[in-house]
């Protein structure tokens, strides 16, 4: 796991070094365009491989898939995830669209809160606040957002990382421990949340090299907050004891 984490902590700062030198790309020329695109697919394929490969070893960290038993036992699931990268970019598409819907739909959900508040109002015979209501639509699909998708594609994605295109029909689900549901929203937010907290959190500093010196620091510890909240998400059968992934 030392192992692992030493080479996702390089993988993902040149993830993000491309992400970021992609944003300032221009899109005015074709050839432009087609260079955003190439550098767009290099960057994600660079974090899905390095990823994959975290979901390939927390299937089953005491074996060596896809690799020579007697071989390196961190350097085969890099293998592995390399081999199904093309996979692996067809699942994180899906999983993409599909939080997009996710959002389209609670975008949606605000007139049906409000007919509802209207609705309730009238039965009950007391005001019932929209706002209320609204709050609650929006609770559900955070559960629903960072609970109960994440519960579901992990499995299946880090079968697709392992097992390619057969990963994308597995055969039967898995039983779901209650530490998994607790931890898979816990360690998403540390990964996905927690970053950006860290760094819009701004001490008043007394010069410009104090500020800078804390905005470094910030950064700092918002990376590894990143690195080591998707680490952990990735490895989380070490924490739960039981497999969570699918066998296809």
């Amino acid at each position: 796991m030392k192992r692992l984490a030493a080479v996702q902590l390089v993988g993902n700062a040149a993830a993000l070094c491309l992400g970021y030198y992609w944003l300032g790309i221009g899109e005015a020329r074709v050839g432009l365009l087609a260079w955003s695109f190439t550098v767009a697919l290099v960057a994600a394929s660079l974090f899905l491989w390095m990823h994959g490969a975290g979901l390939v070893y927390g299937r089953d960290p005491g074996r060596h898939p896809g690799g020579d038993p007697r071989g390196d036992q961190i350097s085969a699931p890099f293998r592995v995830a390399l081999r199904r990268l093309p996979a692996l970019l067809a699942a994180a598409a899906v999983a993409l669209l599909l939080y997009i819907a996710l959002a389209k739909l609670q975008d949606a959900s605000g007139n049906p809160a409000f007919r509802l508040a209207s609705w309730l109002t009238l039965k009950l015979r007391k005001p019932v606040k929209p706002a209320a209501v609204l709050r609650i639509f929006n609770a559900v699909w955070w559960v629903v957002r960072w609970v109960i998708v994440p519960v579901l594609l992990r499995p299946w994605i880090s079968a697709v990382a392992e097992f390619g295109w057969r990963g994308f029909a597995p055969s039967r689900l898995p039983k779901r421990v209650w530490s998994e549901w607790c931890l898979t929203p816990l360690l998403l937010l540390c990964a996905l949340w927690l970053p950006f907290k860290v760094l819009d959190f701004r001490p008043p500093m007394s010069s410009f090299g104090l500020e800078m010196v804390s905005f470094l620091v910030r950064v700092l510890i918002a990376y590894l907050v990143f690195t080591g909240g998707l680490l952990a998400f990735e490895g989380m059968p070490l924490f739960t004891q039981r497999k969570t992934s699918v066998s296809p």
